[in-house]
């Protein structure tokens, strides 16, 4: 299997370091970058072309709804997993509209991190369970 690329975009460092070292304990999983805000999380991504982008939602600059719209229209080949501590239909609907194929909650376990990264990397979409619920 060849090296899963993903680029970080949140607004706290430390969610940022926590979830680096949650992704890259997967020896083939690399964080080619990390941006605090959404304008720098799209501008990387186009840069490096990664194969996921992770995406909170409050960023300042540029929301992670409007970084995924972006992302999605400039960089259709990169998927984007939103991840975020909204559990509202309206936040789940709005993201995967502008284009992400993935919407996990912040207080998941690590596990579903890696699964949802996972799936979102092949090209399958993901909730996670309360997400789905909520869409029900």
């Amino acid at each position: 299997m060849s090296e899963l690329r993903i680029v970080l975009g949140d607004d706290h460092t430390l969610v940022r370091q926590g979830v680096r070292k949650i992704l890259e304990a997967r020896p083939d999983w690399t964080v080619v970058a990390e941006a605090g805000d959404g304008r720098e999380a799209v501008r990387k991504t186009l840069e490096l072309q990664p194969d996921v982008t992770v995406l909170d939602i409050g960023m300042p600059l540029l929301n992670g709804i409007e970084a995924t719209r972006q992302i999605a229209r400039r960089a259709p080949g990169v998927h984007v997993l939103i991840v975020s501590m909204h559990t509202d239909e309206a936040y789940i609907t709005q993201a995967l509209q502008a284009g992400a194929i993935g919407y996990l909650l912040k207080d998941s376990a690590d596990t579903d991190l890696i699964r949802a990264v996972g799936d979102v990397a092949a090209g399958r979409s993901f909730l996670s369970p309360a997400g789905a619920r909520v869409m029900l």
